[in-house]
């Protein structure tokens, strides 16, 4: 991620008087997702405005090459390590939670960093994403608009990388900081009519949550031709 990235997201969350309700609502949901504060919990990406206020015991930070360095928490001991986001220093079924903010639309390495979210993911385990939301930049003459050159992969891009690496997507969640007349937190769970609102949905969030679940074992490697496995 370049160093422009991180500053558009530096005034994406900042108003002149300070922290902008967005982020307060974007905490607030992805502490509602993790729901149990004991799960030991992984957060990577851009994170340094959101670590002291997740609601989770047991937290550890990994830092992606050319995010900001940062030291947390900042009395010892420190939970922060820098990491390549394609070969995780972790062991597999690590996390209860694994959570991704404002990486996956960045990233040249997506489908890779999510081969680790997912070894590095404890079986049941949740992968929660957080986006900027491309999509709605495109519709809107506002200053979301500023992502719309650097951001990679759009809403729909991320789910189905998440699909694809064997994650199954269980909720989004959609947050908007300008429609504060209506009601700015959209939320459904996927069923059958489920393409058909993320086509749409995703039109008036600024930032979109994907919550995800690590929900089955992958086959087995065939050992010997003796052994007794079923061939998918």
């Amino acid at each position: 991620m370049e160093s422009t990235n991180i500053s558009l997201l530096n005034v994406f969350y900042k108003i002149d008087s300070g922290e902008s309700k967005l982020a307060a609502d974007l905490i607030a949901l992805i502490n509602a997702s993790i729901e149990n504060k004991k799960s030991k919990t992984l957060a990577i990406g851009f994170c340094g405005n959101f670590l002291d206020s997740l609601y989770v015991d047991d937290l550890y930070y990994a830092i992606p090459s050319c995010y900001p360095q940062l030291r947390w928490p900042s009395i010892r001991p420190f939970r922060t390590v820098a990491v390549d986001e394609t070969a995780l220093p972790f062991s597999p079924n690590t996390w209860d939670c694994f959570l991704a903010l404002h990486l996956l639309e960045f990233s040249a390495h997506s489908r890779r960093f999510l081969r680790e979210a997912f070894r590095t993911t404890k079986m049941g385990g949740k992968l929660i994403v957080v986006a900027v939301n491309k999509k709605n930049g495109n519709y809107f003459q506002c200053n979301r608009k500023i992502f719309k050159r650097v951001v990679k992969h759009t809403v729909h891009d991320i789910i189905e990388m998440i699909t694809l690496e064997s994650f199954s997507v269980t909720d989004i969640l959609g947050i908007n900081e300008r429609f504060r007349f209506w009601p700015y937190n959209f939320s459904y769970n996927l069923d059958w009519y489920g393409e058909i609102l993320l086509n749409n949905f995703p039109l008036l969030a600024d930032v979109v949550i994907i919550v995800a679940e690590k929900g089955r074992e992958l086959p087995e490697p065939v050992k010997s031709l003796e052994a007794k496995y079923e061939i998918l």
